[in-house]
């Protein structure tokens, strides 16, 4: 399976780049709602955090994800290189990197879920053709927030999955930062968390309940029937319980 994600990760880096690059030479400048992000985050850059475009709808998230990269160039240099090097070109490779992610988390999501030793090559395919998917593939090759966006929800999810509760809600906060949208995916993780903390739940009232009528099927035994009768009832509860 190794070999097949690494053919996985080579084709979808190969078309990738392939598109990002025909996309940024025919499309040079800021494009559809890129009006709004660009200059915005261009303001970031230049250290104006408190100039905000009242357009924009989403929260800073997709902005400081842009920055956070480039900020250690201000104590090399100077806080000026950081506002020469935010052009539209390098904005929006930001989305390049969370597309990546996006294929790397689609594979570990469906390996946690969906994986056998039959269908190892099916799960590498389904998260290539998830990543691939049009209505998210599209903005790689654009600085808008659906790659980053769908980058923190996937991780929240897994978080969850894995049961890294306190690390799902940091991922959690982080995907709202990027849409506020993203919510309701949180309360989604939420409610899976909820799902596992039942199931535990139930299972340790299941063995409550086996101690509890094992003491009590003791007691009976020795008080009311022979030996060979409470060891069957005692070997047979726990398979009722279980079922129950």
């Amino acid at each position: 399976m190794i070999a097949q994600l690494a053919v996985a990760f080579f084709l979808f880096l190969i078309s990738t780049g392939v598109f990002f690059g025909i996309t940024n030479n025919a499309q040079k400048e800021p494009y559809m709602d890129e009006l709004f992000h660009v200059p915005q985050a261009q303001q970031y850059c230049a250290g104006n955090f408190t100039k905000w475009d009242p357009m924009i709808t989403t929260l800073p998230g997709l902005y400081i994800a842009s920055l956070l990269p480039l900020y250690p160039i201000g104590f090399i240099f100077s806080k000026e290189d950081i506002a020469s090097s935010c052009t539209p070109l390098l904005l929006r490779s930001t989305n390049i990197l969370f597309s990546v992610g996006n294929l790397y988390l689609l594979y570990l999501t469906t390996y946690k879920l969906h994986y056998n030793k039959k269908n190892g090559g099916s799960v590498v395919l389904t998260a290539l053709t998830l990543a691939t998917f049009p209505v998210l593939y599209f903005f790689t090759w654009l600085y808008y927030t659906d790659a980053g966006s769908t980058f923190f929800s996937l991780l929240t999810y897994l978080c969850v999955l894995h049961k890294r509760h306190r690390s799902a809600a940091v991922c959690g906060l982080v995907a709202i930062l990027f849409r506020q949208t993203n919510v309701v995916w949180v309360m989604f993780g939420a409610g899976v968390t909820a799902g596992q903390v039942i199931l535990n739940m139930q299972s340790f009232f299941s063995f409550q309940l086996i101690i509890m009528g094992s003491l009590l099927c003791g007691i009976y035994c020795k008080r009311e029937i022979s030996f060979g009768n409470c060891h069957i009832l005692s070997a047979q509860l726990p398979a009722l319980c279980h079922k129950g």
